[in-house]
């Protein structure tokens, strides 16, 4: 699988080799706020391009970021505190996946819609590097915030004839 000792339990894991760390969180946005920062505001927070995922140093969403990028003024292409910038700067790898939620109208009347946000990683010290360079200063904290988070140890996959969690149990 893609990802590699990253995202994948080693063999010194024993039985969980092959396995990984799964962390979910839900992050509810300010979707009202969100909604007035304009099309390149929300670039900036986020340091890639809404419309398609390319970095703004780049043409498509595949293509690498360059945190050296500057304008003409001399300021980062990408902002000091976009979200794309935080996650790079903590030098970690995760895998990772975000899902849209939208339960409609909450207990005060304002919407809970934002994100359901999946990390696969070998370590959760890996996630927690990451998370503490974000709230060290992330854009995006003043759109989302965190409202709920579990932490899964997955056991690696079974031959056809096998089932999940077989070597962990047998």
């Amino acid at each position: 699988p893609g990802g590699g000792a990253a995202v994948w339990f080693g063999e010194e894991a024993g039985a969980l080799a092959g396995g990984t760390v799964m962390v979910v969180r839900r992050m509810r946005t300010d979707l009202d706020r969100w909604d007035r920062l304009d099309t390149l505001g929300k670039d900036r927070v986020i340091g890639r391009r809404i419309a398609d995922g390319a970095p703004l140093t780049g043409e498509a969403e595949g293509d690498p970021v360059d945190l050296e990028a500057r304008e003409g003024t001399g300021l980062p292409v990408i902002p000091a505190n976009a979200h794309v910038r935080r996650v790079i700067e903590a030098g970690e790898t995760i895998l990772r996946r975000s899902y849209n939620y939208d339960e409609g109208p909450g207990p005060t009347g304002t919407p809970d819609a934002g994100l359901i946000f999946i990390a696969y990683q070998a370590d959760i010290g890996q996630f927690i590097a990451v998370q503490e360079r974000l709230a060290e200063g992330d854009l995006l904290n003043d759109y989302a915030v965190p409202i709920g988070s579990a932490v899964f140890v997955l056991p690696p996959g079974c031959d056809e004839d096998g089932w999940i969690g077989q070597g962990v149990f047998a």
